[in-house]
């Protein structure tokens, strides 16, 4: 089921983030992790809808 698949994803995003952030000499904040996990998707979203609706210029040029 979907909340399965979400639960199984968070576990191996934090497992390897954690890693990474030991690699990195970085703390790794959970509060941060799982505010992320929700703001996230919301975000990934809502950029996407945005770029098919707004014109964006660049260096002049307009980008479709």
């Amino acid at each position: 089921t979907i909340p399965s698949l979400i639960i199984v994803k968070m576990i191996l995003e934090g497992f390897f983030l954690f890693k990474v952030s030991v690699f990195m000499g970085q703390k790794f904040s959970i509060p941060a992790f799982l505010l992320l996990q929700i703001v996230y998707p919301v975000y990934v979203v809502v950029v996407g809808i945005l770029s098919n609706v707004l014109r964006v210029s660049w260096k002049d040029r307009l980008i479709n």
